[in-house]
């Protein structure tokens, strides 16, 4: 290893070694332990700028590509740097020079796995990339490095998964805005002693499914545990050719989550992205440095979804990546919403005055589609809400339009969609429901034409 290298590898342990003592001071009521915690705290800072006293001027005179995660440090550290040159590579690589994040984003926090070489599975290709790129992105959108936990590859394993969303639980408060953003192998396993949804960490294997494997009620529950008012979480777990074929005949493998699980991930105050509808895959192309679904979230988040002020609103987010995404005809992000608009991130530092809202006055929708929501067939529409919304789903739809699911007439499903459909038409307010469903499944659009 390089002396470059391993002193970047000495100040990101230090700086996790930060972190940790850091929750322990929170955590702890021991005026002893807080003493010890403090102390270690301030011994890590003090390693971190003699590491950068020598890393600096290493890099300035050899001309090296500096990682965007130790500049970021060295700002924290109070530690000055020169700019120094680029060095080339696959995509654009920060260097001293051009890192200039924003001002500090406030109360916002982040959980971002890559996993690509997977151990007992068929290995992928850009997912570890992804959330690397991610990172770099949020960090100059002004996320602290100290609210963001990253996992790559070897990192990613089930208990330290499991260990970082309980982290979110205890550091995120009911006034904060999470993002989770997993990007690797999801499967359904049918039949078999473990039948069910999963997301798979890095040691994943068909032969200890339990131990290795995350259910989607696992997943589920440490979600719901998070206090915050505003959580996203993006999931990019569907890839051509899955996990791989499971030696038990009996047990038959699916790629991908159902739309069953996507809803079951979804409680109030969450957004659930996926790259792709449930029966689709999601695409790398060879001349992109990202996954398709992945290099437009990055490209959103650098500004082509931002408004004319900056802020990046997760419904200009999706319907961005939506309709980016869907021009190439090879798959079709979907979103769960239950939750009104919030800013996700700024993409230039807001003008003096007052603060931004987390959330806006009244909820926004999704941009419509090229067409007019008032001459959708309503049978079309029944038939379109029964294939997108189970109860659960339907009755956060309800809700969202100011209506109890329980008030509605009818014993079935299907029969209280009609008649929440002829609500909204009686009352002349039919594009009003339409203009919802198709926020909360814009692939729909097609069938609605």
């Amino acid at each position: 290893m390089s002396l470059k290298t391993d002193l970047e590898k000495y100040i990101r342990e230090a700086y996790n070694l930060i972190h940790e003592y850091e929750d322990l001071l929170q955590l702890s009521n021991d005026p002893k332990e807080q003493a010890r915690s403090k102390r270690t705290i301030e011994e890590q800072w003090r390693l971190i700028k003699d590491y950068l006293s020598e890393y600096i001027p290493l890099c300035k005179r050899l001309s090296l590509a500096v990682p965007e995660d130790i500049a970021q440090i060295a700002v924290i550290a109070g530690v000055p740097f020169p700019s120094t040159p680029s060095a080339p590579s696959s995509g654009p690589t920060p260097t001293l020079s051009t890192v200039a994040p924003l001002r500090p984003f406030p109360n916002v926090h982040a959980l971002l796995i890559g996993i690509a070489a997977y151990r007992h599975i068929r290995p992928l290709t850009k997912t570890a990339t992804d959330a690397r790129d991610l990172y770099d992105t949020l960090l100059q959108n002004g996320y602290s490095p100290s609210n963001m936990s990253l996992l790559l590859d070897e990192q990613a394993t089930k208990a330290a998964i499991s260990d970082r969303l309980d982290w979110l639980a205890r550091r995120a408060g009911p006034d904060d805005t999470v993002i989770i953003f997993f990007s690797g192998h999801g499967a359904q396993l049918i039949g078999g002693f473990w039948p069910g949804e999963y997301l798979c960490p890095v040691e994943a294997t068909l032969e200890k499914v339990k131990d290795t494997f995350i259910s989607d009620e696992e997943f589920t529950t440490a979600l719901r545990a998070i206090r915050a008012s505003r959580v996203v979480v993006f999931l990019d777990a569907c890839h051509a050719g899955g996990v791989g074929e499971p030696k038990d005949p009996a047990v038959q493998v699916k790629a991908g989550l159902s739309e069953a699980a996507y809803t079951r991930f979804l409680t109030q105050g969450r957004v659930i992205i996926a790259s792709c509808k449930p029966d689709e895959v999601s695409y790398e192309l060879a001349e992109m440095r990202n996954s398709l679904f992945t290099h437009y979230l990055l490209e959103g988040l650098r500004g082509g979804a931002a408004r004319p002020d900056g802020t990046v609103w997760i419904t200009n987010l999706f319907g961005y990546v939506y309709e980016q995404v869907s021009r190439h005809n090879l798959q079709h992000p979907f979103q769960k919403s239950a939750t009104e608009d919030f800013i996700i991130a700024l993409t230039k530092q807001p003008e003096p005055g007052p603060q931004l809202p987390a959330t806006p006055r009244h909820p926004t929708v999704l941009p419509t589609a090229q067409f007019d929501p008032a001459t959708v067939d309503p049978t079309k529409l029944r038939k379109a809400m029964h294939s997108a919304y189970d109860r659960l789903a339907f009755e956060i739809l309800c809700k969202d339009l100011g209506l109890d699911y329980h008030d509605l007439r009818g014993e079935t499903l299907e029969t209280k969609m009609l008649y929440l459909i002829d609500h909204f038409q009686r009352r002349r307010q039919y594009e009003k429901l339409v203009r919802k469903v198709l926020a909360d499944h814009p692939y729909l659009a097609d069938e609605l034409r």
